[in-house]
């Protein structure tokens, strides 16, 4: 193994490793490829939309946006997916194309690396021996998009302003 690693650091590459319990684990390197954006319609400039599993549900229209230091589940999808549990998220009552917004501090719990070229969030396992793809749905990333341009048409200049009797 620690050849391996002086070889990456040769290389010039970042050797990942991840602590647990205060031991230091070798972890996968994560990279991506050209040959991974086969699958991707290019160019784009989508960002990551993918599905997850929350509670006992199957959660779609997902935003993945780093920048965001909260995860955000929106009042709508809440309701439907009948949760009576606390839930680890910000509620948001919000017109809005998607279901759920999933902020930076969810990717680093998930040790995860986010490629929007690539349409990926890459992750490591559990014990950092490989790494796990969580794929983003481009079509759905752009039909949110076009939603949204829809929802923001809306004339708001006349909003507060009634005629008065």
């Amino acid at each position: 193994m620690e050849e391996r690693v002086k070889r990456y650091r040769s290389l010039g590459h970042i050797v990942n490793f991840f602590t647990t319990e205060e031991r230091c684990y070798p972890a996968s390197v994560i990279t991506f490829t050209k040959d991974e954006l086969r699958a991707v319609h290019l160019p784009h400039d989508d960002p990551l939309v993918i599905k997850l599993q929350v509670h006992h549900c199957q959660l779609g229209r997902v935003l993945v946006d780093e920048a965001s230091g909260i995860d955000v589940l929106f009042w709508e999808a809440f309701q439907k997916m009948g949760l009576e549990e606390k839930v680890d998220f910000l509620i948001v009552d919000s017109i809005t194309s998607y279901n759920a917004i999933m902020g930076g501090n969810w990717t680093h719990r998930m040790q995860g690396v986010v490629s929007t070229l690539h349409q990926v969030m890459r992750c490591q396992s559990p014990n950092g021996h490989y790494t796990i793809d969580i794929k983003g749905y481009q079509r759905k990333a752009k039909k949110c998009y076009l939603t949204l341009k829809e929802i923001n048409k809306i004339d708001t200049s006349t909003l507060g302003n009634e005629p008065t009797k």
